[in-house]
């Protein structure tokens, strides 16, 4: 099991991504201490994310509109 984090993302809402590659589970942790755990993210989203130009947009229009999310407590 491998579990990578980033918590140097420039995004105005997003503070910290925590991507576990054996249960394809990303968790963003927003900087309004909120977090929400996103379901069946391939690897190879998790990587296209750390490379966006603007992770903001692509959290809006990628992993907000393609998957499936449970609210974190």
């Amino acid at each position: 099991m491998s579990i990578t984090i980033c918590d140097s993302l420039d995004s105005e809402l997003i503070q910290t991504l925590r991507y576990d590659d054996e249960k394809l589970t990303l968790v963003v942790y927003f900087h309004k201490s909120r977090s929400l755990t996103y379901l069946n993210v391939p690897s190879e989203v998790w990587v296209d994310f750390l490379e966006a130009e603007n992770p903001d947009e692509f959290y809006a229009n990628v992993l907000k509109e393609e998957y499936d999310t449970q609210e974190d407590a």
